[in-house]
């Protein structure tokens, strides 16, 4: 998995490579525990569906939007002073 920053900037943002499995990844981030206080799915103008997760007690909402594989491609993170927005590539599977 690659993860870049999905900001439009004037100058280019080379990928990072990941080494790390995506369950791995989902650990390490404010959705691990799978809960989220409030949460809603819909599906935007291209298609792909996207998962609006909320945890107000922690003044956090994410937004994650998913490929035709169900795997996160785009993320947004808003916390008190925050805006993260990270893009993800993910490389063809060897056996396919």
């Amino acid at each position: 998995m690659s993860m870049w920053s999905c900001e439009v900037s004037h100058a280019a943002v080379a990928p990072t490579p990941l080494e790390m499995s995506g369950d791995n990844f989902v650990d390490s981030d404010p959705y691990a525990q799978g809960k989220a206080t409030r949460t809603s799915r819909f599906t935007d103008a291209e298609g792909h569906t996207v998962l609006a997760l909320g945890h107000p007690g922690e003044r956090l909402a994410l937004e994650l939007t998913l490929d035709e594989d169900k795997r996160v491609v785009r993320e947004t993170l808003v916390a008190p002073d925050h805006l993260i927005r990270r893009c993800f590539t993910y490389p063809e599977d060897a056996g396919d």
